[in-house]
């Protein structure tokens, strides 16, 4: 389900936003301020509604430190006709902002296209739980901030995520990550690389919940960590 953290100050509205997206399937986080906001981020968040005229600080200024910590696309909330970026006084592209009072439709389609153009761009293939994965810009989070991953690690991931919950072979894996040369790598190289990957994806490695053996067969990626 897609997820959107709606940071609206004014609760009539909020409301009716709220009721809007839910009714087109969103599932809503609402806040009403900025630090409101900041408490409700997660890496499950998917897309930002954001009111500009949030009275607790600059908008544009929350923007910008978001972009720190989460690739996410912020949709603002305007009742400017000239909607500018009070932090570099360029305007706003006309993706970035809608303008009040709101066409609930407008709002939903507008919304929809930022998180389908955005995942586009960025490639994002999965996310859930404390995870954001974009294997074509290889780029990894969790709980927001990002993992360094190396190719071979990010090979294993993929193949695993990708896999959707099933089983994959040892056998799978060794040529998805080493190709034409996993002829000549032992499946020691194999077991190598995914304790390095446990390090950095599990809470704690020696009892890994996300990247799961498959005693006799390989490994499965167990996205809820159940």
């Amino acid at each position: 389900m897609r997820r959107v953290l709606v940071i609206e100050a004014d609760r009539g509205l909020h409301l009716m936003i709220r009721e809007a997206l839910e009714q087109e399937g969103w599932h809503v986080v609402s806040a009403y301020s900025l630090r409101e906001g900041d408490l409700r981020l997660s890496a499950l968040i998917d897309l930002v509604l954001l009111d500009v005229h949030v009275t607790d600080g600059n908008a544009y200024v929350w923007r910008e430190r978001l972009r720190e910590r989460l690739d996410l696309p912020v949709l603002f909330l305007t009742s400017c006709e000239l909607a500018v970026n009070e932090a570099t006084g360029e305007p706003l592209a006309g993706d970035d902002y809608l303008m009040k009072p709101l066409a609930f439709n407008v709002l939903c389609a507008r919304a929809r296209a930022v998180l389908r153009t955005s995942r586009h761009e960025e490639g994002i293939v999965w996310g859930g739980g404390p995870f954001r994965f974009s294997f074509s810009t290889m780029r990894y989070y969790k709980y927001g901030r990002p993992l360094r991953l190396s190719l071979n690690e990010q090979k294993l991931l993929k193949s695993l995520v990708c896999a959707e919950g099933k089983s994959v072979s040892y056998e799978t894996l060794l040529q998805d990550v080493w190709g034409d040369q996993s002829a000549h790598v032992g499946r020691s190289a194999l077991t190598a690389t995914m304790k390095r990957l446990r390090m950095k994806i599990e809470d704690v490695p020696s009892h890994p919940e996300y990247l799961q053996t498959v005693y006799g067969i390989g490994y499965r990626w167990n996205g809820d960590g159940s």
